[in-house]
């Protein structure tokens, strides 16, 4: 139907899972990002929850065209298969009608508040924290020294094969920042994942770390990187034109930058190879759709 819709994120093309999908089948990103969006919508269709759908990883596979695509999928996390079903992990997050309806309604009151020229009064929103009877440790750890006033409770840490941790921890040693070693992941990580919107922030910025010239010199830690606004502000270009003298006050030290005179004109030629990448991923969707259409109307 044409009122039918599902919710992809903006940045999926750059999600260090499709990236992993892509060089384990030799595929380019588009590719990828069409056939996802091609089973994600079957899955919208026929599953209440995306849970014990009963079909195989074969079905999946020939739904989109690709051997091995569904095995790719479960090394990544997003779909499990157990006892010939299969199930699609944080389905309601992005599928059916309640990630719909919260989907449309935040867009609605965005709008609204743009209409009007409303901004936000935080000290409204901001929730203050449940007060329990005879928890004396709560006060205790969570009151700020200045002014004696209570603090929510720290979001807890992920643990070790949380995936949000597992797919960051191997998109930054996959970047231009400093390698990050342990298992275990960095404090303060928690509070960042409970932002939304962090979490795929943080995956673009480290797709960006290459251009920071602040960074030239030494490569970001991930404890920096999971400072607040850190993210934000790499991505809004906050480090691009800043040497780590100028930054301090001080003259710029960066040595000068070689300009390819011929820049324009590969850039124009590099948006024309993606653009025909993506009409040639949208014709072949659009085929794998119609084709399943006509198989099932045929039943």
């Amino acid at each position: 139907m044409a009122g039918d819709w599902i919710k992809m994120r903006t940045c999926l093309r750059t999600d260090p899972a499709v990236v992993r999908i892509s060089s384990g089948l030799n595929l380019d990103r588009h590719s990828v990002v069409g056939r996802l969006h091609a089973i994600w919508s079957w899955a919208d269709e026929h599953s209440i929850d995306g849970t014990n759908v009963p079909v195989g990883r074969e079905f999946i596979n020939e739904l989109v065209e690709c051997q091995g695509f569904a095995e790719q999928m479960i090394r990544v996390g997003w779909l499990k298969e157990e006892d010939g079903s299969l199930t699609f992990p944080n389905f309601s997050r992005h599928n059916g009608e309640s990630a719909k309806a919260r989907l449309t309604d935040a867009q609605r009151k965005r709008n609204e508040r743009t209409d009007s020229g409303q901004v936000p009064d935080a000290s409204r929103t901001k929730k203050r924290p449940e007060k329990r009877r005879g928890d004396s440790s709560s006060s205790s750890s969570s009151t700020r020294a200045r002014g004696g006033k209570q603090s929510p409770e720290p979001e807890p840490e992920p643990a070790e094969d949380d995936p949000r941790w597992l797919t960051l921890r191997d998109a930054w040693n996959a970047g231009k920042g400093k390698r990050w070693a342990p298992l275990k992941p960095p404090r303060g990580l928690g509070e960042r994942l409970a932002e939304p919107g962090w979490f795929e922030e943080i995956l673009e910025a480290i797709l960006r770390i290459p251009s920071m010239g602040y960074y030239r010199a030494s490569p970001p830690t991930l404890l920096q990187a999971i400072a607040p606004d850190w993210a934000q502000r790499a991505n809004g270009g906050g480090y691009d034109d800043l040497s780590p003298a100028k930054h301090r006050g001080g003259q710029d030290d960066r040595p000068p930058l070689k300009v390819d005179p011929d820049w324009q004109r590969k850039k124009r030629e590099a948006e024309e190879r993606e653009e025909r990448k993506r009409l040639g991923v949208v014709a072949a969707v659009g085929d794998v759709l119609a084709s399943k259409a006509k198989a099932i109307s045929g039943v």
